[in-house]
């Protein structure tokens, strides 16, 4: 398997989630009476070993299924499949057909099929087509990867930039999730922030929880937010309160050591980005202000307020110049009142700028903010 194939098979399956549990009586009856839904679930309850013995072949036996109706999750998953057996063109085949449906994970690896020459021949122009289409339903990747190949028939970058960057990426996704599936706490907790920046709240609470579990104090913290607001899980007050009591027990128990790997890293960051940020950099306006606002959340230094404010300060430099996530972080402090007073208005405002950009979070908290 070469390497790139390798790394189209990972971030397919990346995407996928548990199968949630449901009756397998029903699921398998209704699977063999030709039900393409009870097909597709049916193999996620294979590939899980969520209600059934786990059992690959008989996921993808039940996604083929499905697949030949039409289903376009199961059209996705196959080309995973193949793509992962290195049979490229069948993996191309069936990532065209979700793509063409409107699956927009696949049209941006459709994007990367061209852009890299798997089970197709190498097409820039076929690249550029399938990252518009998945960057006019806001996939950010897609965008950035489409911006950047316009700018190089302008001659500010070379192909071969893209091809390096995408493989960084998928090389560093792949190892990521090798570690949180062999069971390593911050793994999965990076999992987790991983899906829920990419909207997929669902799987992000399943990698959080993973890591909570082993005492994971943020992603307990997570736990309890995600309990609380209900994204990603449904709305529990009692699990809310319970995570959120491990997070604080867990940041307890490790406060010594917490405590100095934060002050260095506020430190650290402060150095590295105060200079540049004061020359109006919006990047290292944006890194600061996570610095400031990592030494108060993550420590849970909530009485320095003066970090806050300088949080705060960072990012409203950095998102008056266009910066998606120092919009999206501006609106949410205004949303919660975390460095500032509340004010829907402002949050709103901000929320929408990132937004605009493709901002995947921020598009859903301002759909939230919108219906209050």
């Amino acid at each position: 398997m070469t390497k790139a194939t390798t790394l189209i098979a990972l971030a397919l399956l990346i995407a996928t989630g548990p199968a949630r549990a449901q009756s397998m009586e029903v699921r398998i009856a209704e699977a063999e009476a030709g039900d393409a839904q009870a097909q597709y679930e049916l193999g996620r309850a294979y590939i899980s070993g969520v209600g059934v013995e786990l059992d690959k072949e008989q996921a993808f036996y039940w996604w083929k299924k499905a697949a030949e109706q039409g289903h376009v999750e199961a059209q996705y998953l196959m080309a995973s499949g193949f793509a992962a057996e290195q049979d490229d063109e069948q993996a191309v085949y069936w990532l065209k057909k979700a793509a063409e449906k409107g699956h927009v994970k696949a049209q941006f690896m459709m994007g990367v099929a061209y852009s890299l020459g798997r089970g197709v021949e190498p097409d820039d122009e076929q690249a550029v087509y399938w990252w518009k289409k998945a960057a006019e339903k806001g996939h950010a990747k897609a965008q950035e990867m489409l911006d950047r190949a316009q700018s190089i028939e302008k001659g500010y970058a070379k192909v071969e930039v893209l091809i390096a960057e995408v493989e960084a990426e998928l090389a560093e996704a792949e190892a990521e999730l090798a570690e949180a599936e062999a069971g390593d706490a911050q793994a999965q907790y990076q999992m987790g922030i991983y899906n829920w920046r990419g909207g997929d709240y669902e799987q992000a609470a399943y990698w959080y929880r993973k890591a909570a579990e082993q005492g994971h104090a943020n992603a307990q913290f997570m736990m309890g937010e995600a309990y609380n607001s209900g994204v990603g899980v449904e709305q529990d007050d009692e699990q809310a309160a319970y995570w959120r009591k491990k997070s604080v027990e867990q940041t307890r128990a490790d406060a010594a050591d917490l405590e100095k790997a934060v002050e260095q890293r506020l430190t650290d960051a402060v150095d590295l980005w105060k200079q540049a940020a004061e020359q109006g950099h919006a990047d290292a306006q944006y890194e600061l202000g996570e610095a400031y606002w990592s030494y108060v959340i993550e420590s849970k230094k909530q009485e320095k307020e003066s970090d806050l404010e300088q949080a705060v300060y960072w990012w409203k430099q950095a998102a008056e110049q266009g910066h998606a996530d120092a919009q999206y972080e501006l609106g949410f402090c205004y949303d919660t009142g975390i460095g500032v007073e509340l004010d829907d208005e402002q949050a709103a405002y901000w929320y929408r700028k990132a937004a605009e950009q493709g901002h995947v979070t921020a598009r859903f908290l301002l759909d939230r903010s919108l219906r209050k």
